[in-house]
């Protein structure tokens, strides 16, 4: 793969080329395993990949039938023997037999069939004609607030803190999402059209269910934990593994490289109750939740050492609360001002 041919800069650069059309619609393992090479050579440029699968997959074929009166005058031209625009046919009466039926037969058929694809080609034309522009919606939350989404096909989004979700305002052949960050969906089951989360190079793809993702970017592991339905997770980054199918109660801790499924837990939904959980967190866990959760800045003196770790449910609990108590049971001293706040490690 020559770098600088496919380093493409744009989402409309993908669609210029043949390989990612083949990809999207008709994918096969020697293309896999091409944008599995294009991934690793360039995974800067993975979410703009992203963003242009889910254009694709938006677009999908319409086929238009002839008309009831294009039918009839075609008809009745090879009904009268007038199959060639340049000249008429002389004016004599011919007695139709059964052969004669059969040729008419055989030329509706082709007529049909040619016009099919015509039709059927003409994607971009009648596409344009009949689906409304699909937009690019993008949905972000800051740190210290949750947000409901309700998407276009009524399936129900719930974000955590720090998060985005990227969506196209009308969805088509198969619905796609992008996320970055954590959500549940709750979605709304068509067979017909699949639902796909795409996320730190993983796709979970549904018909109907609930279900929980999480994928920050400052975090190297994807976990999709399952509430109700069923669900299979694709790895799009590196196809180091194969694809995991969950049931309810499961849970699939993925990275790059490898995938872990495992029994779910409460905590792994118990956030759009609004709980804070602590399940034996080492400190910079601990940092990571407390800033997204309440939207501050934590500054650190001291060390904590390899083995800090903090356990601990506060449902609805303001932040002063949750600092008092675990600064009580850490040895820590703090100070909160504003959105800033700073923890100090006593001596031991």
């Amino acid at each position: 793969m020559k770098k600088r041919e496919y380093s493409f800069e744009q989402v409309e650069d993908f669609f210029e080329d043949d390989r990612f059309i083949s990809w999207v619609k008709n994918p096969t393992p020697e293309l896999d395993q091409f944008w599995s090479n294009w991934r690793a050579q360039f995974p800067e440029k993975i979410k703009l990949l992203e963003q242009a699968c889910l254009l694709a997959n938006s677009i999908h074929f319409h086929s238009i039938p002839p008309s009831a009166e294009r039918f009839a005058r075609v008809f009745d031209k090879i009904e009268k023997g007038d199959y060639s625009p340049r000249y008429k046919q002389p004016k004599f009466r011919v007695i139709p037999s059964p052969r004669y039926w059969t040729r008419i037969a055989a030329i509706l058929l082709l007529f049909f069939s040619v016009g099919s694809l015509v039709w059927y080609f003409s994607l971009k034309v009648n596409d344009s004609l009949i689906q409304p522009q699909a937009e690019m919606l993008t949905v972000s939350t800051k740190y210290g607030e949750k947000q409901t989404v309700i998407l276009p096909d009524g399936s129900e989004v719930i974000m955590n803190s720090g998060s985005t979700l990227s969506y196209l305002s009308h969805f088509h052949a198969e619905r796609e999402v992008l996320l970055v960050g954590e959500a549940f969906f709750d979605v709304t089951r068509i067979p017909e059209k699949p639902f796909v989360v795409r996320s730190g190079g993983i796709a979970t793809r549904v018909l109907g269910t609930s279900f929980n993702v999480k994928a920050y970017e400052d975090e190297d592991i994807v976990a999709v934990a399952l509430k109700s339905g069923k669900v299979e997770i694709r790895n799009e980054a590196s196809g180091a593994w194969s694809a995991v199918t969950l049931i309810p109660g499961e849970k699939l801790m993925a990275k790059s490289d490898n995938a872990i499924k495992m029994k779910a837990s409460d905590n792994d939904l118990s956030w759009q109750e609004g709980e804070l959980t602590f399940d034996g967190s080492d400190f910079n866990d601990f940092v990571k939740k407390i800033e997204r959760w309440y939207g501050v800045k934590i500054e650190v003196e001291g060390d904590p050492g390899d083995e800090w770790r903090v356990n601990g449910k506060f449902k609805n609990k303001p932040l002063a609360v949750v600092l008092e108590s675990i600064s009580f049971a850490e040895n820590i001293d703090y100070s909160l001002q504003g959105t800033q706040v700073k923890l100090r490690f006593k001596e031991r």
